[in-house]
Formats: structure tokens, sequence, C-alpha cells
């Protein structure tokens, strides 16, 4: 009997360590022109594997366990689509967000200068 009594006991523990360490979550959009390469740098955050080529991105959803201040958590990351055609898409990315990433390409100064707009809406 007593050992149902310490298996009781343990799992009370471990009820509770879950309860404690629930995870934050961190909602982060990555914005920036058409083929700067916005899902490239995500892929390779939350994978670790560079992938060179890929399909037009509309929308991708990227998940990933992360330590902040030394508590487990959770970073969501909205990949979005660069092109204008859906930009009402993301002024509901940019309302929804509580950080991003504004991506440009080095060889492009007008990527560059589409930045500032997106700055304009943060």
């Amino acid at each position: 009997m007593t050992d149902v009594v310490v298996f009781v006991a343990d799992f009370c523990k471990l009820r509770s360590c879950v309860a404690v360490q629930r995870m934050h979550e961190y909602k982060v959009v990555v914005l920036g022109s058409g083929g700067v390469g916005k899902s490239a740098l995500t892929v390779k955050f939350v994978t670790g594997k560079f992938v060179e080529k890929y399909d037009p991105t509309i929308e991708d959803f990227y998940r990933k366990e992360i330590e902040v201040d030394g508590a487990p958590s959770v970073l969501e990351i909205l990949d979005t689509a660069g092109t204008e055609q859906f930009s009402s898409m993301r002024d509901l990315y940019i309302k929804n967000g509580q950080g991003f990433i504004v991506v440009y390409s080095i060889t492009s100064v007008q990527t560059f200068q589409v930045c500032t707009c997106f700055l304009y809406y943060l």
C-alpha cells in the first residue's frame, strides 16, 4: 500500500511542476518585400537548415520552443507574403503581432525603402 501512496504523491508533484512550467507565448511577424529571404531566414532559424528554393509565400506559421529569462517559452512566427496583393492581411498581422522582424535585401535599395513603410505601420 505504501508504494501506491508514493506513486500518488509523485504524480501530484509532477502535476504541480507541469502547472508551474506553463510556457509563455510570443507572436513574431516577419515582414518585407517579396524575394528578400524572409522564408529562408525563418526556416533556417526554426529548423537549422537553409532552403535555397521555395514557392512564394502567402502565409506560413512556425512554432519553436525557446528559453526566455530561464523560462520555457514558445515563439510563434508568422512568415508573411511580400507582395502588395496581400496588404489587407498584413494589417491584421501587424495588429496581432507582439514583435516584428523587417527583412530587406542588401542588394536592393527599393526593398530597404519599403521597410520604412512597414516601420510606419508598427
